[in-house]
């Protein structure tokens, strides 16, 4: 095996052990916390929001509101992606839920990187205007994960 290291974007401030923290503890205590003993797999990578997008438009799996709520919700250049799956469907190369966190933004607390969360049939947004959370139901499909800027794995 062949490994390197590449430098970052100057401007991703989120770094990768922080953003994973945040996506675990959000899952853990809310405001829309996991069932309880709930058991899920989480999916982590760096992504610009051009080709997330442009994966999500061109993903024939994703269900129409969401694609579309994906696709319009504003995002910095970088992003942290967690798909949250459980182990038969990533296995399939599936996923139930996604949340999207502002890798250029340092701040983690009060939810100021949070961008967008789907799962367990809620949809969560973060209100720059208000810095609030707004929570709505949304039955969520399972959808094919990203796969344009990874390498092929095994779970």
């Amino acid at each position: 095996m062949t490994y390197f290291i590449a430098p970052l974007y100057p401007k991703i401030y989120l770094e990768a052990y922080e953003a994973k923290n945040y996506v675990r503890n959000f899952l853990i205590t809310g405001p829309e916390p996991l069932k309880d003993s709930s058991e899920v797999l989480l999916r982590f990578y760096l992504a610009s929001s051009r080709s997330f997008k442009d994966g999500i438009a061109k993903n024939d799996t994703f269900q129409e509101d969401l694609k579309s709520i994906l696709i319009e919700t504003s995002m910095p250049k970088f992003i942290w992606v967690a798909e949250v799956s459980s182990k038969d469907l990533m296995r399939e190369k599936k996923a139930n839920g996604i949340i999207i966190v502002d890798a250029t933004e340092a701040n983690i607390y009060f939810n100021k990187p949070l961008i967008f969360a789907a799962f367990q049939d809620k949809l969560i947004l973060f209100d720059e205007i208000s810095g609030n959370l707004e929570t709505n139901v949304l039955a969520l499909q399972d959808f094919r994960i990203f796969e344009h800027n990874l390498n092929d794995f095994e779970v």
